[in-house]
C-alpha cells in the first residue's frame, strides 16, 4: 500500500486511524497523501475487523487544502499530466469517502479549508472543536470552491454555503455545527479519550460522541441576513441586496467580494446554482472541468503570486471588474473535456 511520509496510517483496536502529518504546511494535501488515504480506505473496506475510520491532523490544522504551491510549480513547468492526476485522484477520493460503507469520522481540530473540507465534510461524521476554523477561500486566488464544494455548499441552509463560497469567510465550530458542516462538537482536550474509547468499542459511536460532547457556544452568523442578501437569483441581485445593508457585516462582506477575482465570483455563483441539482459525482466532474481551465488562466497564477508567493495581497485580476466578465467565457469553463473527462475508477 503506497504510504506518504506525511501520513501515519495504523490499526487502532477496531478502528482504521489516519493522521495527516505535515504540520509545517498545515497538512496541505499532496498527491502522495491523497493516494495514501485512498489506499488505506480500500484496504479497510472489506476488512471485517475494521468497523470505522478516524482521520485527524497534527498541529494547527486538520488540512488547509491542497498543495497549491506544488500545483503552481507544475503549472509553470507545463506538467499537465501531473496536474490532471492530482485533481482526478483528489476528487475520486472525495467520492470514495462519501460512499464509504463504514463510518468515516474526521476530527476537525483546527483549520479546515478546500481539499481538507472535501475529505471531511463528505464523510459521515465531522467532529468540530473549539479550535475549528472552516473556510472555502478559493475565489481569493482566482479559482473556485472545489473538492465537492459545489455539492455540499448549496445544501447548507439559508444560502450560508453561497455566502461562504463567494466571500471565503472563515467560521468557527458553532457556525459549522449550526449550518450542518459539522455533525458533532467535542472539546479538543477530550479527543484523545474519545479516540481510545472508539478504538475499544466503535459500535457505540453515536453514544460516545454524545457522551464526550459539550456546548459549542452560540452561532455568530446572522443566517436571516445572509438569506436575505445571498438568496438572490443572480450575482447582481446579491450585490444589489448587499448595497442596501449597513453595518460591520455588510462592509466586511463588500470588502471580501471586492477582493475576489471577478471571474471566480461569476463562475462560483453559477457552479453553486447548478450544484444544487447535481449528484456528487456530476458535481465533481463539473469542478474538474473548472479547475483545469481556471488554472490555465491568468487569474490563478496571479492569485497564487499575490497571496502565497510574494504575499503582497494585491492581485491584478484580468478582467478587473464584474462588468468586464463575459458570460460566454464563464460558460466555456464547464464544457466537457472529451477524452480528459474525469472518471471514478
Amino acid at each position: 500500500m503506497p504510504i506518504s511520509p506525511h501520513l501515519r496510517v495504523r490499526r487502532l483496536g477496531r478502528l482504521g486511524h489516519i493522521t495527516l502529518d505535515r504540520p509545517a504546511a498545515l497538512n496541505a494535501l499532496d498527491h502522495g497523501m491523497i493516494r495514501g488515504i485512498r489506499a488505506a480506505l480500500e484496504q479497510w473496506r472489506t476488512d471485517t475487523d475494521v468497523v470505522a475510520v478516524v482521520m485527524a491532523g497534527t498541529g494547527r490544522a486538520f488540512a488547509a487544502g491542497g498543495d497549491i504551491k506544488v500545483i503552481a510549480e507544475a503549472l509553470a513547468a507545463g506538467d499537465w499530466p501531473f496536474i490532471r492526476a492530482v485533481y482526478a485522484d483528489e476528487y475520486r477520493l472525495d467520492s470514495a469517502i462519501h460512499h464509504y460503507p463504514k463510518p468515516v469520522i474526521s476530527f476537525l481540530d483546527g483549520i479546515v479549508m478546500g481539499g481538507g473540507a472535501g475529505i471531511s465534510i463528505l464523510g459521515s461524521h465531522r467532529v468540530a472543536t473549539g479550535r475549528t476554523l472552516f473556510a472555502m477561500p478559493e475565489v481569493t486566488i482566482g479559482s473556485h470552491p472545489d473538492a465537492g464544494g459545489s455539492w455540499f455548499l448549496p445544501r447548507l441552509p439559508d444560502f450560508v454555503g453561497r455566502y461562504l463560497g463567494l466571500t471565503g469567510t472563515t467560521i468557527g465550530a458553532a457556525d459549522c455545527l449550526d449550518a450542518g458542516l459539522a455533525t458533532h462538537f467535542v472539546p479538543a482536550e477530550r479527543l484523545p479519550a474519545l479516540l481510545a474509547d472508539l478504538a475499544r468499542d466503535p459500535a457505540s459511536l453515536e453514544e460516545l460522541l454524545a457522551r464526550y460532547g459539550g456546548p459549542a457556544g452560540a452561532p455568530k452568523l446572522e443566517r436571516q441576513t445572509i438569506r436575505r442578501v445571498f438568496g438572490g437569483a443572480s450575482l447582481q441581485a446579491v450585490l444589489d441586496a448587499l448595497a442596501d445593508e449597513v453595518g460591520p457585516w455588510a462592509e466586511a462582506t463588500r470588502q471580501a467580494l471586492a477582493a475576489a477575482a471577478p471571474t471566480s465570483l461569476v463562475a462560483t455563483f453559477q457552479q453553486l446554482q447548478r450544484g444544487a441539482g447535481l449528484d456528487l459525482e456530476l458535481a465533481l466532474t463539473y469542478e474538474y472541468r473548472l479547475s483545469l481551465r481556471m488554472m490555465a488562466a491568468d487569474d490563478f497564477r496571479e492569485g497564487v503570486r499575490a497571496l502565497l508567493i510574494d504575499r503582497d495581497r494585491a492581485p491584478r485580476w484580468r478582467p478587473a471588474t464584474l462588468a468586464e466578465v463575459e458570460t460566454s467565457a464563464v460558460d466555456a469553463l464547464s464544457l466537457p473535456l472529451g477524452r480528459e473527462e474525469l472518471d471514478f475508477r
